[in-house]
C-alpha cells in the first residue's frame, strides 16, 4: 500500500476501548422494562459491530430496538438513545486507550506522521483528549484532533461518508490521498464510497474471510507504508 498523505483513525474501538455496548445492554433492558416487554434481548458483538458502532445514537437505538423485535418508534427510540447516554456517561471515566493505540499513537507523534480523527460520538473525541495528555507527543496530537473534528468535537449525525470528506478537507488532502483505519464495517465502507482506502481493524475476529478490504487485529499490523513516514 502505498504512503498516504493523510491516515484518518477512527476513536470508539479503534483508539479508546469505551464502554459502548454494556451500556446500550443496559439502556435497552431498561427501556423494554418500562415498556411493558418482559423478555431479555442482550445485544451481541457480532451485532453490536454490524448494526451499532460507528452509527448516530439514533440510529443505533432503532437498531437496537429492532434487534430486541421491538418497533422502533420515535418515543422509544428517543428514549433509548437518552437512557444509553445516561448509563454510558456513568461508566466513561473506565475508558482506556488501547495498548496498541497508545504505541500507534506515540510513534506517529514521534515521526510527525499525518494523522486526523473522525467521530460520530459526542463523547470520544472529549475522552481521547483526555488520554492524549498522558501521551509523550500529546499537545501535538491534541492539535491534530481538534482540527479535525471541529469546534462541535464531533460529526453527530452527518452521515459517515459525508463526515470523512469533511475531515479530508478539513486537511486540504484529497480522499484518494487518505488511508482510513476503523474498526467499524460501516465505517471501512463508508470510506471505500468517499474513495479512501480502508482498513478494518478487526480486534475480534469477526471478519476472518472477507477480502473486500485489508484486515488487521491489530494496529500494529497496519501495512508500514502506512504508520510510517519513511
Amino acid at each position: 500500500m502505498r504512503r498516504p498523505a493523510l491516515v484518518v483513525l477512527d476513536i470508539d474501538g479503534t483508539l479508546l476501548d469505551t464502554p459502548h455496548l454494556p451500556a446500550w445492554r443496559t439502556g435497552l433492558e431498561r427501556v423494554l422494562r418500562s415498556a411493558g416487554v418482559d423478555r431479555s434481548c442482550p445485544i451481541t458483538v457480532e451485532q453490536y459491530h454490524r448494526h451499532i458502532a460507528g452509527r448516530p445514537r439514533d440510529v443505533g437505538a432503532r437498531a437496537a430496538l429492532e434487534i430486541a423485535g421491538v418497533a422502533p418508534s420515535e418515543p422509544l427510540v428517543d428514549q433509548l438513545a437518552a437512557v444509553k447516554q445516561e448509563v454510558f456517561l456513568g461508566q466513561a471515566e473506565e475508558t482506556v486507550l488501547f495498548p496498541d493505540a497508545a504505541d500507534f499513537l506515540d510513534a506517529a507523534a514521534a515521526a510527525q506522521l499525518p494523522v486526523a480523527f473522525c467521530t460520530a460520538s459526542r463523547n470520544a473525541g472529549e475522552l481521547l483528549a483526555k488520554r492524549l495528555m498522558d501521551l509523550d507527543g500529546g499537545d501535538w496530537l491534541f492539535e491534530r484532533l481538534h482540527r479535525s473534528l471541529g469546534p462541535s468535537g464531533h460529526y453527530g449525525t452527518v452521515p459517515r461518508a459525508a463526515a470523512l470528506a469533511q475531515v479530508a478537507a478539513t486537511w486540504r488532502v484529497p480522499p484518494a490521498d487518505c488511508a482510513l483505519v476503523d474498526d467499524a464495517w460501516s465505517g471501512v465502507v463508508a470510506g471505500r464510497e468517499v474513495g479512501m482506502r480502508s482498513i478494518l481493524l478487526d480486534r475480534l475476529g469477526l471478519h476472518p474471510a472477507t477480502t473486500d478490504f485489508p484486515v488487521v487485529s491489530t494496529l500494529a499490523e497496519v501495512p508500514a507504508g502506512v504508520r510510517s513516514t519513511r
